[in-house]
């Protein structure tokens, strides 16, 4: 910043007015932050600055941020809180959105045999896809099974599986899910 030192804050690109700003009340030592889309207008290079400067400032400070780029959020938050239309819909730990997520299955069998299997449970499964080698891809999903736990049961009971995987949840699909409901359907937090 010695570089626009004496130049009008006016003339100052949008980025440095952010890093001016951010400046301006860290001389304080204040114990909360609240920043509102702090990357907007900085350059790739100020934006990793600005994320490290959020981590340092994140061990010894509560940091409050609002933003619409959700990959920023799960990158450098713990928690987040959804707004939409002015409502909460959701506040949640990050770590959160990697529980209950589908698996994605590679197994060799008929589709109803291996529907038929958990016909009985409260999983969701739906067919994907047929690879080479007559697998099938499957995805699956238990509300109160992990993936290893589903692997296991599956193992136990002798179907050929060549792969599980969990699916990757991530802040935009759990935002998309949770916006894209029907208009009289009530969120779930």
């Amino acid at each position: 910043m010695e570089t626009v030192l004496h130049s009008p804050i006016g003339f100052l690109s949008k980025g440095f007015r952010q890093r001016i700003a951010l400046a301006g009340s860290l001389i304080q030592d204040p114990e909360y932050i609240f920043l509102d889309e702090p990357s907007s207008g900085l350059d790739p290079i100020q934006i990793v600055e600005f994320k490290k400067l959020v981590r340092i400032l994140g061990k010894t400070k509560t940091i409050l941020f609002s933003s619409h780029v959700l990959q920023e959020i799960e990158e450098l938050c713990d928690h987040a809180l959804i707004l939409y239309k002015g409502k909460l819909i959701s506040d949640r730990p990050l770590n959160s959105i990697s529980q209950n997520r589908p698996c994605l299955i590679l197994a060799k069998t008929d589709p109803e045999t291996f529907k038929s299997f958990f016909s009985l449970t409260d999983y969701k499964i739906e067919t994907t896809g047929r690879t080479e080698n007559y697998f099938l891809e499957f995805r699956i999903q238990s509300e109160k099974l992990s993936s290893e736990e589903i692997f296991q049961i599956l193992k136990n009971a002798s179907f050929p599986i060549r792969s599980i995987n969990p699916e990757k949840n991530s802040l935009e699909s759990v935002f998309k899910s949770l916006t894209t409901n029907k208009p009289n359907e009530t969120f779930r937090i």
